[in-house]
Order: structure tokens, then sequence, then C-alpha cells
């Protein structure tokens, strides 16, 4: 029964969220690995003629970044503003985006041969290798690729006035999407701790003085006389320790997010304010 649960949320097969999930997972192959962007210009006034593009995206980039930087601010502070038109349709776009995305490792994870098997070994092989590692490292090493991605549109912005070594940079992006991937994947892996917990009687008998490790007897759960009492042990044991990990990274994840979205935000609005200000001394000089 248990190697039956591949995921404790519901799956949805909405045809409609599967194509949005797939779209979004080639464009993101698309945009990320495959096209190559070409140095682009940020002047908006070329040879006396307007650029609308050059318009837009300055805009776009401006107003995105403010918007992230405010709603971070809040953030920080806790405090959650009233929802309007505008937040309702972002918080629309950002739910309809989480659902078709997990459609599409629901699909992937139900059609996998000993599916549930191999997220048990990359769960096992993830604790083993990273247990003594900070939760603080894969945060961290996030905010890194951010970090080194707004420098190369600061670099771009400040010393070239085009996007070159900006747009080079966003390949760095793929280390965040696997790692998001990799915790979204043992995340989902770990709320079986629950259903190991249902299936045995756990009873503490106390702290081992040797080791200093608690000494834990299991016992088949009334109704569950039939299963494999040593798997489901592995596996409750796995799973809680895989828990206190992911509990601690997505504490530190919490209390970090904002405030290096604070300082990142702030980076670009300082770029595309210069851009905005080189751009209007070249059009009224």
């Amino acid at each position: 029964m248990f190697k039956n649960i591949l995921t404790n949320t519901l799956l949805n097969k909405n045809f409609y969220y599967f194509l949005i999930g797939i779209s979004i997972v080639f464009s993101t192959i698309y945009f990320r690995l495959i096209r190559i962007r070409l140095p682009r210009e940020l002047l908006m006034l070329q040879d006396n003629v307007i650029k609308y593009s050059i318009v837009f995206m300055v805009s776009v980039g401006f107003a995105i970044n403010l918007y992230l930087l405010i709603l971070n601010i809040l953030t920080l502070y806790s405090y959650k503003p009233k929802e309007n038109r505008f937040t309702h349709y972002v918080n629309q776009i950002s739910e309809t985006i989480r659902r078709s995305l997990f459609v599409i490792y629901n699909i992937i994870v139900t059609h996998a041969s000993d599916s549930y098997d191999k997220l048990a070994n990359l769960a096992d092989k993830f604790y083993n290798y990273f247990s003594t590692t900070p939760e603080t490292f894969f945060p961290f090493l996030k905010y890194f690729v951010r970090l080194l991605i707004v420098l190369a549109f600061l670099v771009d912005v400040f010393f070239f006035f085009k996007l070159n070594f900006f747009y080079k940079a966003l390949y760095l992006l793929i280390i965040n999407i696997l790692i998001e991937i990799l915790f979204y994947i043992l995340i989902d892996f770990a709320k079986n701790v629950e259903d190991a917990a249902n299936a045995l009687i756990i009873t503490p008998k106390g702290v081992n003085p040797d080791s200093g490790l608690p000494i834990t007897n299991y016992e088949r759960a009334p109704g569950y006389e039939n299963i494999n009492l040593q798997f489901y042990i592995t596996q409750y044991i796995l799973c809680n320790k895989l828990t206190g990990y992911l509990d601690y990274y997505q504490r530190y994840a919490n209390f970090f997010n904002p405030r290096v979205a604070i300082v990142i935000h702030s980076l670009y609005l300082i770029g595309w304010i210069y851009v905005l200000y080189q751009n209007l001394i070249i059009y009224f000089s």
C-alpha cells in the first residue's frame, strides 16, 4: 500500500493545466538553454527614431522591480496589503502556474516505473550527502546566482549601455531551477512520514547510553498487520530525518528571502533608473 503513495496531494488531470505546464517547461528550456540573445542597445532614441520595444522593456523592467521591492518590504514587516484587482490577477496567475507544473510533476511520477523507490533512493542519497551541510547552503547558493546576474546587468548598464553579459548570466538560473525542483520533490516525498507513522505503533524506549541515540520500538498498527514492517520503519526514519532538514531549510529561506530580494531588486532599480536618466538626457539634449 505504501509504495502506491506517490504523492500526498491530489492529482489534477485537467487538460488545461497540462497544456499550460507543458508550455512553461518547453518555453523555459528554449529561453534558458537554446535561444541565443544578441546584445541589445538600451537607447530609446536611435537615428532620431523612438524604439518603442526598448521603451516597453525598460518600463516593464522598472515597474516589475519596483513592485517586487515594495512587496518584499511589506513581507519583511509582516504587512499584508488588501487584495485589489491587480494583486488578485497576479495571485491567480501564480496559482495557475503552480497547479500546471504540479500536473506535469504528477504525470511524470505516476508513469515512471518504480517511481516511489526512485524517489526514496533520491531522498536517501540527498540526506546522506547533505545532512552535515548547513541548511543555509542551498538558499545562499541561489542568492549567489541571483547576485551574479544582477551584477552582470549593472556592468552592462553602466559600462556598455546595452544588455549582453546579462543575457549570458541568465543561463545560471538553471541552477536555481534545478534546486527548486529538487526541494519540491523532497518536500513532497517527506510528507509520506504521516502515512508511515499511521501504519506503525512507535514507542520511545529511552536513550542509548553509549551512542546517545534514542531507542525506539516499532510495531504494526491495527489494520496494518500484513505490511512489510522493516520497509515502513526505514521509510518513516528517512522521511522523519528529511522533514527536520527541510524544516530548517524553509525557515532560513523564509528569513533571508525578502531581505535578499530587497537588495537584488534595489540594484535592478538603480540600473533601470540610470537607463531612464541617460535616455532623458539624450532625448532633451
